[in-house]
């Protein structure tokens, strides 16, 4: 079973930051899909594999840390 959680990131700012966060996500294993946007990001994942806080410590190790977490 996987999570769906929607992160408010108020770094991604412009398209370029959507790319980066988006290549991190993806490159972080246990995350399933992803949507980007500005300013959020819609991940999904498989929590036996992750965790939010992995998640998390990969957006903020990107360059964007993570402000607050809606499921």
């Amino acid at each position: 079973m996987s999570l769906i959680v929607t992160l408010a990131v108020p770094g991604i700012t412009c398209g370029g930051c959507v790319k980066r966060a988006t290549q991190a996500l993806q490159g972080h294993e246990g995350v399933q899909s992803t949507d980007v946007k500005v300013g959020r990001a819609k991940v999904e994942f498989d929590p036996a594999i992750t965790s939010i806080d992995a998640v998390k410590a990969t957006m903020a190790a990107a360059g964007y840390p993570v402000a607050r977490v809606e499921e």
